[in-house]
């Protein structure tokens, strides 16, 4: 069966299992915004020629709430440009 072969494949852990925490360790609790940040930067892509690089990084705007914004970069240069839409 699949469960049993899984069980052989993986080792044993109370998520797998569905034990319960040991007592005086739970369970560890992040904070919802984790989940929902921006990243300080991603999605990066390397152009066909290899020569440059782009990628999204939140950015701020006179004051208001950070929103992901495109930069391109060339891998010579050590500062990003940004693209503003």
């Amino acid at each position: 069966m699949l469960t049993d072969r899984l069980a052989r494949l993986l080792p044993r852990s109370p998520a797998l299992t569905g034990d319960t925490p040991v007592a005086g360790n739970p369970p560890v609790i992040y904070p919802i915004q984790d989940f929902f940040r921006n990243p300080e930067r991603g999605f990066f892509r390397l152009s066909d020629d290899g020569t440059m690089l782009g990628f999204m990084e939140p950015i701020s705007i006179n004051g208001q709430a950070a929103r992901m914004n495109v930069f391109v970069q060339a891998l010579e240069v050590q500062l990003p440009t940004s693209i503003l839409f």
